[in-house]
């Protein structure tokens, strides 16, 4: 089986489930903050910042909305990390290469 890229859309609805999954396991309301606006803006963000590449595996996605879960979660004003900066696409390429090259798709056995 092989595991494709996610469009925008499937984003979306992987972060809505992401978003319910982090609030049963760590017992708050992510939606109180994150609410769905917020997640359909992130993904635009994430777009934009990324030159339009929204068609990649969740992985990198994933691993950023969490932090911003995470930071929500704690009390922080996570709304300014709509505007994803420089840095943080620099960083992200970064660990991209460090990891062999673009995120690829990958066969899994089942």
């Amino acid at each position: 089986m092989k595991l494709q890229r996610f469009s925008s859309e499937q984003l979306i609805e992987v972060a809505f489930k992401v978003r319910e999954i982090h609030g049963l396991v760590h017992e708050w309301v992510p939606k109180n903050v994150i609410d769905d606006t917020f997640i359909k803006q992130y993904v635009d963000s994430f777009t934009i910042a990324f030159d339009q590449e929204i068609t990649v595996l969740p992985r990198t996605f994933l691993r950023e909305f969490l932090f911003v879960l995470d930071a929500a979660k704690e009390g922080n004003d996570v709304h300014s990390l709509l505007n994803i900066s420089p840095h943080t696409v620099k960083r992200i390429k970064h660990n991209i290469e460090v990891a062999g090259g673009r995120e690829t798709a990958v066969d899994v056995e089942l």
